[in-house]
């Protein structure tokens, strides 16, 4: 049986209107809401690109991404680096949900992905960002960011997220499908972080939405109880599961349709969305926008936990893939097929373990202009007998030295291992 998520308490900010979002510190400053909308997404991906490279599991980006939201509905984008405040976001929300990192792996990713594409054009300025002064500015900067963000969210830490919600819902879910829908509706609710669905909306609707949205693209029955239908089972009435389910299908239609984002102004094609059939909700057919999600949602789950976002363990002894965090488990032999190719070099490695270099330029220097001892042995290169020698480590500490020759007369050099 999957376990709850941790650390999810109950949410204590309050929700917008659709009349107040509209009206954003950004909007009335005078930023049009097409732009405040591409923006927006433009920091949740930032959040979640930096999120997944820190190991940060779902439900904190979740938080993180929703903090982020609430700040800029206070606060102006205009006035303020929305990337540095989303990197005070997730700091903040690794530490609200009891999965903390360390400030300085923090900044660092930060810094490396908004410098990436300036380094690709002016390769010149590669490492600048790796500078000590540069990472203490940052570091002093993301801290008085984060205490911004307590103040615009009054300290209410206490934040609950959509994905407990789906793992208590997937009990009224028939066991053969339970797997797919739940995958299927969790992408919805981590792609709905591109919308203002979490400042209009409590989390266990979105859930419910989200749920019905996966169960008619997998064309599967809503589930009942006792004669309660999915609306009762859910504590949701029709009205609302439309409207949560037009913003979540607008986040696909939108791209599918290659809109620049939703909110676009009015003489655009607006997408066609789910609607109320008398008491029942019935979703507009629309084959493609399902297949997408559908695709989005199935690649690369193979390597995480569909549940917690943790990327699964292998146990050859038992012949599984499994969660940490939830215990959810995948046979090895369904993973047979994936084939997994990377390329990297022996620098990249150097440098992604913080490596020493086996050999640095200014040990060899100093090697080279102490004084020597010599050896009776002929030069190769002109036969004149008695070469200098030194030696030096550069295998494993249990190999014997490396002992480099040069002749003192024509400066021919080679090396041999002991």
């Amino acid at each position: 049986m999957t376990q709850p998520l941790s650390g999810i308490g109950h949410a204590g900010l309050p929700l917008y209107t659709k009349q107040q979002i509209a009206e954003s510190a950004s909007i009335r400053e005078g930023l049009e809401p097409y732009r405040e909308a591409q923006w927006r997404r433009q920091y949740t991906h930032f959040i979640i690109d930096l999120g997944k490279a820190l190991g940060v599991p779902q439900w904190a980006i979740y938080t993180a991404v929703f903090i982020c939201h609430h700040y800029f509905i206070k606060r102006s984008m205009q006035k303020n680096d929305r990337y540095l405040v989303a990197t005070a976001c997730l700091y903040l929300a690794s530490k609200v949900q009891e999965t903390p990192k360390y400030l300085r792996d923090v900044i660092k990713e930060a810094e490396r992905r908004k410098w990436a594409k300036w380094v690709q054009q002016h390769p010149a300025d590669r490492g600048l960002w790796e500078s000590q002064a540069n990472l203490e500015k940052m570091r002093d900067e993301v801290l008085v960011a984060e205490r911004a963000v307590l103040y615009a969210i009054s300290f209410q830490l206490r934040i609950k997220v959509p994905y407990n919600d789906l793992l208590l819902l997937q009990q009224h879910l028939p066991e053969a499908h339970r797997h797919d829908v739940i995958n299927v509706a969790w992408n919805l609710v981590n792609d709905s972080l591109q919308t203002t669905l979490s400042l209009l909306w409590p989390p266990e609707k979105i859930a419910a939405a989200a749920l019905f949205l996966s169960l008619q693209m997998h064309g599967l029955p809503l589930p009942s109880k006792e004669g309660r239908g999915f609306c009762a089972l859910c504590n949701i009435t029709d009205e609302e599961l439309r409207e949560i389910s037009n913003g979540l299908l607008d986040v696909y239609v939108t791209v599918l349709c290659k809109e620049s984002v939703p909110g676009t102004p009015p003489d655009r094609a607006q997408p066609s969305s789910p609607k109320a059939d008398g008491t029942h909700l019935q979703l507009q057919e629309n084959r493609y926008v399902a297949s997408h999600i559908t695709k989005m949602a199935d690649q690369n789950s193979w390597m995480f936990c569909p549940y917690s976002g943790y990327m699964l363990e292998f146990d050859a002894v038992r012949g599984v893939a499994h969660c940490p965090q939830t215990g959810y488990t995948k046979k090895l032999e369904d993973l047979e097929h994936i084939k997994l190719m990377s390329r990297t070099n022996m620098e990249d490695y150097r440098r992604q373990y913080q490596l020493e270099p086996l050999v640095k330029e200014d040990l060899l220097q100093k090697q080279g202009n102490r004084v020597r001892a010599t050896v009776d042995e002929t030069c190769p290169g002109c036969g004149h007998r008695g070469l200098e020698f030194y030696t030096m480590q550069l295998r494993s500490a249990d190999e014997g030295q490396t002992v480099f020759y040069e002749c003192t007369k024509c400066g021919h050099k080679y090396s041999t291992n002991n």
